[in-house]
């Protein structure tokens, strides 16, 4: 039996004009229980609790009060405050049939309930955005200073949204797979068979309201006008997964041929709006990958797989899954106190998909809205070296360094209303899609001996 539990706390590092809390609180605790059945049998239980609390807001400052204060916050983000409780709850059961078969099974369930209270905007649907990128005049200097708590609301229109999202989810599921070890022919000959099925469903409830406030002697008071609903949905999704996976050794050579198949059904309903019907996509997910070992130090390997992500319950059926076909080729080399590894990689997507959130600067109906994205490729290069420097007294140090170009570029033309892509020409790249990245890391050994890389 393991117990574990952590708390993590902050009183936060900006300050509300009005005074108040600006931190968080998380708690989180687990248990974890192991029986052991039998020699060949094992029931593992693992059941978990979190909780937090965070005063948090999307709004920030204008430029010049960045400046003069960059931790200080409005008055008007007072009620900000977002809480969240989540349960996990997971049975496993593992086996052996005879002795060269072993399966495994996992029954689980999560649970995640969040509300965010935070401001939406005024009633007379100012953009905020626009309001702090610049110092404005006239109306807007009004709309500031209300922010501030500088001065009170006065017109319908100065009220303040504080809208509250509230949503739950549950995921949960079964899944089961088998692996059959097998030496047709002896040694040199093996075989590692795997077969797998899953069932899973997902379930999200959405409830977004607005209460108008009106700002008055620098603190937030409700205006007593009835709650305005914005979202009142639920959606959900069930999905069928199927996987055949080979692992044949012929030697030195050894080669996975793999296959999946997904099969997705979602439907999502909207008080107030027309149900939409369900809709079901089977999508297969072909693969194989080859491995050759030519002596004992290099490895050369290549791969080609096919990737997807499926479509959220309740998006229009033009929007189309995510799909793409992704190869790569490398080596890796091991000389014992050094390494390294060189890949390539090619992904050329049928269809990237776009997201909207609110944080991504996507409003109103087009939150949770995804968005066809047309073909894409993102290829490139990556190269990691290491080794361990020996020090005196006979300790060594391990030092790794790391490097990957990747390129991307859409490779059709579109105009869309997803603020991420907007108005694309062909060739131009993806958005935050970084072309360098570099890495450098490096450890200090312990009394218990010198530091090895897993």
């Amino acid at each position: 039996v393991l117990i574990e539990g952590v708390n993590v706390r902050s009183d936060g590092f900006k300050v509300l004009d009005t005074g108040g809390e600006t931190g968080f609180g998380r708690s989180e605790f687990m248990l974890k229980s192991e029986w052991l059945v039998s020699a060949d049998h094992r029931l593992e239980l693992k059941l978990g609790y979190a909780t937090e609390q965070s005063h948090e807001t999307y709004l920030g400052l204008s430029a010049s009060d960045s400046e003069l204060s960059p931790t200080r916050r409005y008055a008007a983000s007072q009620l900000g405050n977002m809480e969240w409780n989540r349960t996990q709850a997971e049975l496993e059961w593992s086996g052996r049939l005879g002795s060269n078969v072993r399966i495994r099974s996992v029954a689980y369930h999560h649970w995640l309930d969040r509300s965010w209270t935070k401001l939406n905007g005024f009633a007379g649907g100012t953009d905020l955005h626009a309001l702090l990128k610049s110092e404005p005049g006239g109306q807007a200097a009004v709309l500031l200073a209300i922010l501030r708590g500088e001065e009170d609301s006065t017109t319908p229109g100065q009220l303040l949204h504080i809208g509250t999202n509230e949503r739950e989810f549950h995921s949960y599921g079964l899944q089961t797979s088998a692996r059959w070890h097998m030496e047709p022919m002896g040694e040199n000959v093996r075989s590692v068979l795997e077969g797998g099925v899953r069932i899973h469903g997902d379930h999200v409830r959405r409830l977004h309201t607005e209460d108008p406030h009106a700002m008055l002697d620098g603190a937030l008071e409700a205006a007593g006008i009835e709650t305005i609903t914005t979202l009142d949905s639920e959606a959900t999704a069930h999905a069928l997964a199927v996987h055949l996976h080979e692992e044949l050794s012929i030697g030195n050579l050894h080669i996975f041929p793999g296959a999946r198949v997904e099969v997705v059904r979602g439907w999502r309903e909207d008080v107030g709006s027309e149900e939409s019907g369900a809709l079901t996509r089977a999508t297969p997910l072909p693969g194989l990958g080859l491995l050759w070992e030519p002596g004992g130090w290099i490895d050369l390997f290549l791969g080609a797989h096919r990737g997807f992500s499926p479509v959220a319950p309740g998006q229009p059926e033009s929007v189309e899954p995510e799909s793409s076909w992704n190869y790569e080729l490398g080596t890796r080399v091991d000389l014992g106190a050094a390494y390294g590894e060189v890949v390539g990689f090619y992904n050329d997507y049928t269809n990237i998909t776009g997201q909207c959130t609110f944080s991504g600067g996507c409003t109103g109906d087009d939150v949770d809205r995804q968005f066809n994205g047309g073909a894409a490729q993102v290829y490139g290069a990556e190269v990691v070296a290491g080794a361990e420097v020996e020090l005196l007294g006979g300790l060594s140090v391990p030092v790794e360094m790391s490097y990957a170009l990747t390129r991307s570029a859409f490779t059709t033309s579109f105009v869309s209303s997803f603020p991420q892509f907007g108005s694309v020409a062909a060739g131009e790249s993806l958005p935050y899609v970084p072309e360098h990245q570099a890495g450098l890391r490096e450890g200090l050994p312990t009394r218990g001996g010198p530091c090895r890389r897993g």
